[in-house]
């Protein structure tokens, strides 16, 4: 472009102009996040001057103009009505486009660090993207990135594969949990893994540009946080990038899940509040309002009638009802204690079976016949759905189905664990009085069998117990803290 916009924004409201060459140009105007509509002024040779052609300082006031307007509301996608009436020269759509697109820099970038190590992980990273976007809508530049499958070399980003081969051999697992606790240890090892990994680490952060990271992996603070120091020392970073954790533990947390240099840590509970602060976190860094569920959770829960569920998805509507889950992978025992609930429950008694991404599995307990009304179902996306028209769960004791399940209402029965993190969960469970715990799948299939008969009173008590465990809301709260920060960030960038 020959014709550069001089870099200097005139902010009226929500309106934008850009001055070049003596003469406005006006950008359009926004209401809570991009671009709605747009309405330009030629110049003299008649191109269109986009965005693109400010200089920093033009860019910087942009984006506190956005801050600023998105500061005064939750929702993200309001639309305002025209702007003032001005003699304006129109350009045709496609112009029109493309000053939009040239203003898409200017929204906001929360980066989510997360991994494919096992099914929690991947959805309190989607919990908060879903939560974000109901929120706000596209107020933000919201990106999940597995650095470690995506952006490392070899044997980096095979970590998802190490991470399922080790929790099928718990001594294994154990012993890479307890070795690697000690901070002598683990900060000597990351130091090795910065060396390989900083390169490739620095270019995603530079590609996807964040205001704010927010990891919800343990091996996601300490080597990212190096490399980012690393680049402000040479002036890699035009700005301070804010650095969050949230922790997706319930009890018990491997000791990486903290770094005294984090701008915020939030937790489940007390119980892990007290463990970051005995790794170095202050009492300010640390913030509590539990675990990141999908927001769907919240929105059920608050009007639940379990006969209209049940009746749209085809389930009997007065059935005592009792969900099996396995995980994202569809681990465990799941087919031997299906077969174990099946010979125990009464016949009016009802058992859906979460299979997860085990087709196998899947095709096999359909293929059976079953002696109680018995649905089968593969990996689903309606979860909050269907544990909210059932009266309890069996389940492992990972972190993210204990707190959908209190959520829900259900007392739940666990029926293992992953050693070392989850082990923590099987009492916290049990102290509540919100379940029970058995690997046996026959005396799994007792409990169930005493909850729908004569121990319904309790069951009803337990319900009424874990609901009130449950925090629904944890997920908007994080966000909204999230939301708040990188506002900040933006304003003070520009001040």
């Amino acid at each position: 472009m020959n014709n550069v916009i001089d870099g200097k924004l005139d902010v009226h409201g929500a309106i934008i102009t850009a001055t070049a060459s003596g003469q406005k140009l006006r950008l359009g105007w926004v209401n809570h996040g991009p671009l709605n509509k747009t309405s330009t002024t030629s110049f003299p040779n008649g191109r269109l001057h986009r965005l693109g052609s400010l200089n920093s300082s033009a860019k910087a006031q942009a984006r506190r103009a956005s801050a600023s307007s998105h500061s005064n509301s939750a929702i993200a996608c309001s639309d305002v009505g025209p702007p003032p009436s001005e003699e304006t020269e129109s350009f045709d759509d496609s112009h029109t486009r493309q000053l939009a697109d040239s203003l898409q820099m200017d929204k906001l970038s929360i980066l989510c660090l997360s991994s494919d190590t096992g099914g929690g992980h991947r959805a309190s990273a989607q919990a908060l993207y879903d939560c974000c976007v109901t929120l706000y809508g596209n107020e933000f530049s919201f990106n999940i990135v597995d650095l470690w499958t995506n952006h490392s070399p070899w044997p980096f980003c095979n970590m998802p594969k190490s991470y399922f081969f080790l929790v099928k051999h718990p001594w294994l697992w154990r012993l890479n949990f307890r070795c690697s606790e000690p901070n002598f240890i683990h900060e000597f090892m990351f130091s090795g893994y910065e060396a390989i990994v900083e390169r490739r680490f620095r270019k995603a952060f530079l590609d996807y540009t964040p205001q704010l990271i927010v990891s919800v992996h343990p091996l996601m603070q300490h080597v990212p946080i190096k490399v980012l120091k690393r680049m402000r020392n040479n002036r890699s970073l035009e700005q301070r990038i804010l650095f969050t954790t949230v922790v997706t533990d319930l009890t018990r947390c491997h000791s990486t899940w903290f770094h005294p240099g984090v701008d915020k840590c939030f937790v489940a509970n007390d119980v892990v509040a007290r463990q970051a602060e005995r790794r170095g976190l202050g009492h300010s860094q640390i913030t509590c309002h539990g675990l990141p569920i999908r927001p769907a959770f919240s929105l059920i829960s608050k009007n639940i009638d379990k006969y209209e569920l049940r009746l749209r998805l085809g389930l009997d509507t007065l059935a005592s009802t009792v969900m099996l889950i396995g995980g994202g992978e569809g681990m465990g025992k799941i087919a031997t204690i299906a077969e174990a609930l099946s010979h125990r429950l009464s016949s009016s008694d009802q058992l859906i079976v979460v299979c997860g991404r085990n087709q196998s599995l899947e095709n096999d307990l359909k293929n059976r016949k079953w002696k109680i009304k018995v649905a089968v179902k593969g990996f689903i996306n309606n979860m909050a759905e269907y544990m909210s028209c059932c009266d309890c769960v069996i389940t492992k004791a990972g972190p993210g189905t204990i707190a959908e399940a209190l959520t829900c209402g259900l007392p739940i029965v666990l029926n293992g664990c992953i050693p070392c993190q989850e082990e923590g969960n099987i009492p916290y469970v049990l102290d509540n009085d919100v379940g029970a715990y058995s690997e046996e799948p026959e005396q799994i299939a007792e409990i169930v069998s005493q909850w729908f008969g004569p121990s319904k009173i309790r069951l009803g008590l337990m319900s009424e117990r874990a609901r009130q465990l449950g925090r629904p809301e944890a997920t908007f709260d994080i966000v909204r803290d999230l939301a708040n920060m990188v506002r900040g960030s933006a304003v003070a960038e520009c001040t």
